[in-house]
């Protein structure tokens, strides 16, 4: 554990989630797994008020003495910028994702799987989950399967109670939450988790739901979530840390890590480490990641801290990260741009703290913004664009940066270059964290044409 210190009190599951073994969860339902009673549990939390310890952030000295600080240059081809409404009336939209034909699908964070077909949002939704939402939790990331045209596949990250939906159960880890939350208790997911959930297009509908990874412990807070199919045909799934610093550090467990899946929930066989699905750690909570079209590296953006206690106090230090397989990048022991031996140093830093959210990069070679990444950002209610040439070595370095859409339209989220739909981006002002406007949220087309 790295000289982590990690408390276990009694019914509480171990900081190591255990995922799902290939084939262990395959065919179940959502809300389908194994019962067991939960009103001792909440007993027992109820109860560990008394015993609780917190575990300490271990702040490495770099975090102040080795850091690289936030400066770079802004850019001077700032493109010019039209903007086109192609929906709205959305609530909390979250991840996007194109199919072949065409269409955009929306998740939106209470648990609806929307679609927009011909520039028009399908009134009823695709398909419906049974989530628990709050904060940074619910629906969230969605991916369609690379062959998607054949197979239909649809795949999305969302957050449950970790024993099911129904009543009584609902009801159980509505309490134990609540519990959780004012004692402060949120080690080993006692009560919400992720779950990986593939659906099936038939008709114009998502049927079959299928939980092809189960049982990450998750949190309302820092839930990370982003999901994706790489050029490689894995999935690749994000989790922040749960607001439980320490965990990051592990590379077994699974909070604050990119994660790496087959598109069956298996583990490929070149991980990292044999057997496990964690592809990189020591993040804080990414909510977008993208791979370059001129390096193949997968590129994302991580929330720097809050001046949380647990988090040291500090504050800040937004990052964009070239995620390095296996690697530890940092957090927390350091956070933002710090040369740390035996961590990646982020290639950005956003200090004062933008929030950034959803992540992109624009694929369009005709274009000169080909390879450009554009990241939404909630605090900074900007979209971010961050420029990336080869270096001396022939590595990608950032040039610029530059910020687009100043406050216009609030909290930015979702980022997604659509192809020829452009380059779409989603507001989140009823996220209870904005101010939204009548016909928030909204997603925008953000057409750029050169100066």
């Amino acid at each position: 554990m790295s000289g982590f210190t990690r408390v276990h009190r009694g019914w509480f599951l171990p900081g190591r989630a255990p995922g799902h073994a290939p084939g262990q969860a395959a065919g179940r339902a959502p809300g389908q797994r194994a019962r067991r009673s939960g009103w001792p549990a909440l007993l027992l939390v109820l109860t560990a008020g008394g015993c609780r310890e917190d575990a300490g952030v271990p702040i490495d000295p770099a975090d102040e003495n080795a850091r690289l600080g936030a400066e770079l240059a802004f850019c001077s081809d700032t493109p010019q910028v039209d903007i086109q409404v192609v929906a709205s009336g959305l609530e909390v939209p979250w991840g996007m994702a194109a199919s072949p034909d065409g269409r955009i699908f929306v998740t939106e964070r209470p648990g609806r799987i929307r679609v927009i077909d011909s520039g028009i949002l399908v009134p009823e939704p695709w398909a419906v989950l049974d989530v628990y939402q709050d904060s940074e939790a619910g629906l969230l990331g969605i991916a369609l399967s690379p062959t998607f045209a054949t197979d239909g596949h649809v795949f999305v990250a969302a957050t449950s109670f970790r024993n099911g939906p129904g009543f009584p159960d609902r009801l159980v880890g509505m309490v134990r939450r609540r519990v959780e939350n004012a004692l402060g208790v949120r080690e080993g997911g006692t009560s919400v988790i992720l779950q990986v959930i593939r659906f099936t297009e038939r008709d114009g509908r998502g049927i079959d739901p299928t939980v092809i990874v189960d049982g990450i412990a998750a949190h309302q807070l820092h839930a990370g979530a982003a999901l994706r199919f790489g050029p490689d045909g894995n999935l690749y799934l994000t989790m922040g840390d749960g607001a439980l610093p320490h965990t990051a550090a592990d590379p077994l467990d699974r909070r604050g890590t990119v994660l790496r899946y087959t598109p069956d929930g298996g583990i490929p066989a070149d991980n990292p480490r044999p057997g496990e699905p964690v592809y990189a750690y020591g993040f804080r909570d990414i909510q977008g990641m993208a791979w370059h079209p001129l390096d193949g590296a997968l590129y994302a953006v991580d929330h720097g801290p809050t001046s949380l206690e647990v988090e040291g106090f500090r504050s800040d230090r937004d990052e964009l990260n070239r995620v390095v397989p296996g690697g530890d990048h940092g957090w927390p022991r350091v956070s933002g741009r710090v040369r740390l031996e035996g961590t990646v140093t982020p290639l950005v830093e956003w200090t004062p703290a933008v929030a950034p959210s959803g992540l992109d990069i624009l694929l369009d070679p005709a274009s000169p913004y080909h390879g450009d990444i554009f990241v939404g950002t909630l605090r900074g209610r900007s979209l971010q664009r961050v420029v990336l040439r080869p270096g001396e070595d022939g590595t990608l370095v950032p040039t610029c940066r530059e910020t687009l859409l100043g406050e216009e339209f609030g909290r930015l989220r979702g980022v997604l270059w659509a192809g020829d739909q452009g380059l779409l981006v989603s507001t989140s002002n009823r996220d209870r964290r904005g101010v939204p406007a009548e016909d928030d949220d909204r997603i925008l087309r953000v057409n750029l044409t050169a100066p």
